[in-house]
């Protein structure tokens, strides 16, 4: 199905990307498939998946230490208008993309391991990728942080860790506000609060201020979903080519390479069929994630914890960016996480939740 949407005949029309890169994007589309499968079949037990929660935590390793160093040694870019380490990738930002996707991994580790000095590892290394985080000035990649820490708070046990976590939090938030570091977060609450009270003129109107609504994303977001409504039947259901998003965008005005919502990419690019079938998947793992909630197994419970906050996290980075539908380390590094809790789940689920 993605190599039908991504090859169409009907999208020649549209000047996007060339026939080489939809070729290259679909391969690694079908390679996290891959890896997602492989993952399911390789864990089968509590054993290899707290082995494979630990190789992909360390997998920040390296790139943690590399920002961190290029923070003292001050060999920075600049984007967003301010100037941050790029950790060698195309965009600083991937790494709290990444950050956001094992955190959840973190958690699990921390409360399942019995020994102090292992869990104070895990408690430095938590706060160190929180750290990289903030200095990354991800403003989605911080809305993922925020919806984490909120349900790690939410499924704390112990009442005064719980209140202290709170209070903490708290007193951070503040911190921030003070220095006026929460203002980009707050503008998108406030462009949020405007366009759910001027839902037809945010539709129709061309104005500077609507359309550089969240942080000026807004005009490419409408200018694709108008471009939708008006597609041929055949797009509408298969969609209009790889990269097709980023070219309506840019027709309109706005220069950007990628359309920066995960949604309307699928939705363009790929068709409604695709779309259908990603958010049903999606919505069958958060199922399983609550089916494990309910376990009698505690290491269970914890699994089926973290896997919904990567979940909920996951779906709120795609309202912002194009994480499950571009960025390489989302596809692969994503897909292998939810291989992994999937082939527990089975496994388990076979043993009616019973021992691990």
């Amino acid at each position: 199905m993605l190599f039908l949407s991504g090859l169409l005949p009907n999208a020649i029309k549209y000047q996007k990307s060339s026939f080489l890169d939809a070729i290259t994007r679909w391969a690694k589309y079908s390679t996290g498939f891959i890896v997602f499968v492989f993952f399911i079949l390789y864990v089968d037990n509590k054993e290899k998946f707290i082995r494979v929660c630990k190789f992909l935590s360390l997998t920040l390793l390296l790139p943690s230490i590399y920002f961190m160093w290029q923070i003292f040694t001050g060999d920075l870019i600049h984007q967003a208008f301010r100037s941050m380490p790029s950790v060698g990738f195309s965009n600083p930002h991937y790494i709290t993309y990444a950050i956001v996707l094992i955190l959840p991994l973190l958690y699990i580790l921390f409360f399942w391991e019995e020994k102090i000095f292992n869990r104070l590892i895990y408690l430095i290394s938590i706060s160190l990728l929180l750290v990289i985080a903030y200095l990354s000035y991800a403003r989605t990649g911080w809305l993922g942080v925020f919806v984490e820490l909120s349900l790690f708070i939410y499924f704390l046990e112990n009442t005064k860790a719980k209140i202290v976590l709170i209070c903490f939090s708290f007193c951070i938030l503040s911190v921030l506000y003070f220095y006026h570091e929460l203002d980009p977060i707050l503008n998108k609450f406030q462009d949020v609060w405007f366009f759910l009270n001027h839902l037809d003129k945010v539709w129709n109107d061309n104005s500077y201020k609507i359309t550089h609504l969240f942080t000026g994303r807004w005009g490419m977001w409408r200018a694709n979903l108008k471009t939708f409504l008006n597609f041929n039947p055949l797009a509408i259901l298969f969609g209009s080519g790889i990269g097709t998003a980023a070219f309506i965008a840019q027709q309109a005005g706005i220069y950007v390479k990628e359309a920066h919502n995960a949604y309307i990419c699928l939705l363009i690019d790929f068709g409604l069929i695709n779309f259908i079938l990603l958010s049903m998947l999606m919505i069958f793992m958060f199922i399983r994630s609550i089916k494990m909630l309910k376990a009698k197994n505690k290491f269970l419970i914890y699994a089926g914890k973290s896997w919904f906050i990567l979940l909920c996290a996951y779906s709120v980075l795609g309202m912002g960016t194009h994480i499950f539908y571009h960025v390489s380390i989302s596809v692969w590094m994503f897909w292998a996480i939810c291989g992994s809790y999937t082939g527990l789940y089975l496994s388990l689920y076979k043993k009616n939740f019973q021992n691990v």
